[in-house]
C-alpha cells in the first residue's frame, strides 16, 4: 500500500480506534473530589482541580456527570449517604444513646486528621446567592430537610406526651448543634472536645424529653 494511500485514508490498513472514556469507581472519585470542595468551597474549586484529584480527565468527568454544577450535585448526593448512616443511629434506644451515637458519627464526618480538610461539605458548597446555583442549592436543601425530618420524627416518638411544639424546639436545638460541631471541627477543635460536647448535649436533650414540665416545654408554649 502506497504512502499516498495511507495519507488519503483510502488504504485498507487498520483504522485508529476512538478513545474510550476511562473506567473508574464512581464512589471513590466522588469521595476524592469532596476534599477539593471542602478546601476551596463552591466558587474556589475548579474543574481542573476536581479532575486532577480524581485522576479522571475533564471530558470523562463531563460524560459521566455533566457540567460542573451537576458534578457538584453528585458529590453532595454521595456525601448524603454518609449523613444517612449517621441518621440511622436515631433508631437506637434510649434517646440519649441514639443522639450520642448520631452526633459522634457526624463528628467523624466533620473532624479529620490534617492534611485532610475538616468541616461540613454542605456548608462549604452552599451558594451565597442560592439563585446562582439552583441545582446545588436544591441538593443541599434536600439533605438538610432529611436531617431535620429524621430528628423531628425521633423527638415526636421519644417520649409519650411530649408536645409537637416541644419536639420542634428540641429538633431545632439538635440541628443547630450539628452545624456548630461542623464549624468547630473546621476551626480545629479536637475530636475529644467535640465528642464531650456531643455527649453532654445528648444527655441534656434526653433529660428535656423526659419531663413535660421542663424549661423546653415552657418555652415551646410561648413560640
Amino acid at each position: 500500500m502506497s504512502v499516498a494511500a495511507v495519507k488519503s485514508g483510502t488504504g485498507e490498513g487498520p483504522k485508529p480506534l476512538r478513545g474510550r472514556p476511562r473506567q473508574f469507581n464512581r464512589s471513590d472519585v466522588l469521595d476524592r473530589m469532596t476534599d477539593v470542595l471542602l478546601a476551596s468551597g463552591l466558587e474556589g474549586a475548579t474543574m481542573a482541580q476536581l479532575s486532577a484529584v480524581s485522576g479522571v480527565n475533564r471530558p470523562s468527568l463531563r460524560l459521566a456527570f455533566g457540567e460542573r454544577d451537576s458534578l457538584i450535585c453528585a458529590i453532595v448526593e454521595r456525601y448524603r449517604s454518609r449523613i444517612d448512616t449517621a441518621l440511622c443511629y436515631l433508631s437506637k434506644e434510649p434517646l440519649q444513646e441514639a443522639l450520642q451515637s448520631m452526633l459522634r458519627h457526624f463528628i467523624s464526618i466533620y473532624s479529620r486528621e490534617p492534611p485532610a480538610p475538616s468541616g461540613c461539605l454542605l456548608l462549604a458548597v452552599m451558594p451565597s446567592v442560592p439563585d446562582s446555583h439552583p441545582a446545588v442549592s436544591a441538593a443541599i436543601e434536600v439533605t438538610r430537610l432529611e436531617i431535620r425530618d429524621a430528628l423531628a420524627h425521633r423527638m415526636l416518638t421519644a417520649q409519650r406526651g411530649l408536645s409537637e411544639k416541644a419536639a420542634l424546639v428540641l429538633t431545632q436545638l439538635c440541628v443547630s448543634l450539628i452545624s456548630s460541631l461542623a464549624v468547630e471541627a473546621r476551626s480545629g477543635a479536637s475530636r475529644a472536645s467535640l465528642d464531650n460536647a456531643a455527649d453532654a448535649f445528648a444527655a441534656f436533650i434526653a433529660g428535656c424529653a423526659e419531663s413535660s414540665t421542663n424549661l423546653i416545654e415552657r418555652a415551646a408554649r410561648s413560640v
